[in-house]
């Protein structure tokens, strides 16, 4: 054999024996994300016994509720980008204070976004990053008996 079949032959040896072995750790779990620097889980929030996700990001990940930088024209507000903005299911919701009235239970996960990937997800003004938090998917009736009564009693 060449040299060269042979350095082929072993490239595709050696990639036949890595995919399977990279496929295996990436894993193919439905569970939630282990936690991380910039991911809290409900569990992470429930360990701290934490009422509402202020608490727990403030006992868990202090530095994501920090002001960041000087205040420029517009204050200490979201505007001026020093404070991190919050999102409740990708909506809007307001700054870090908001927070305070999201409880862990009906919480998933807590994610923190840099400024700059903030930034690219939500446009411009989060120099402070975004807070994300993900919430439980609301339940609907499983019954479609149950639906027609609510459309019924509204036409009364």
């Amino acid at each position: 054999m060449s040299r060269a079949v042979r350095m082929l032959a072993r490239g595709v040896l050696t990639l036949t024996l890595a995919v399977p072995t990279m496929l295996a750790a990436q894993g193919t779990s439905s569970t939630p994300p282990r936690s991380s620097r910039s991911v809290l889980t409900q569990d992470d929030m429930k360990a701290v016994h934490a009422e509402n996700v202020f608490e727990a990001i403030e006992a868990l990940r202090s530095l994501w509720l920090r002001d960041r930088g000087p205040t420029s024209f517009g204050g200490k507000d979201s505007l001026s980008g020093i404070v991190p903005i919050v999102y409740l299911d990708n909506v809007k919701l307001g700054v870090a204070e908001t927070l305070k009235r999201v409880r862990v239970g009906d919480v998933v996960s807590v994610q923190h976004l840099s400024g700059p990937e903030a930034n690219a997800r939500y446009g411009v003004g989060h120099g402070a990053g975004a807070i994300v938090v993900s919430t439980m998917p609301v339940r609907q009736p499983d019954d479609d008996a149950s639906t027609l009564v609510l459309c019924v009693d509204r036409t009364r």
